[in-house]
């Protein structure tokens, strides 16, 4: 008789709309949370001098391809001048 107020939650059940709308937000926020760790990392290493870039065994051009595989143009990464 106890049976019948048991969660709904059985093991093996398919998982119900929230947990599923759940598990696509998560996901989308993970992408954009790694999304924007990259583009920080790759705006740091073009802001770095040739010398610090040696140092970390990478050269300009890694770094200019990183930025172009990635879809970041140069212009956004440098920074703007004050007048």
């Amino acid at each position: 008789m106890h049976l019948m107020f048991e969660s709904s939650k059985h093991v093996g059940s398919r998982p119900n709309f929230w947990d599923e709308l759940k598990g696509y937000v998560v996901s989308l926020w993970v992408a954009h949370r790694t999304a924007t760790a990259r583009r920080r990392s790759l705006v740091r290493l073009a802001d770095m001098e040739e010398w610090q870039l040696r140092d970390i065994g990478l050269t300009r051009a890694d770094v200019e391809h990183a930025l172009a595989r990635n879809h970041i143009g140069r212009d956004l990464v440098e920074p703007v001048q004050p007048h």
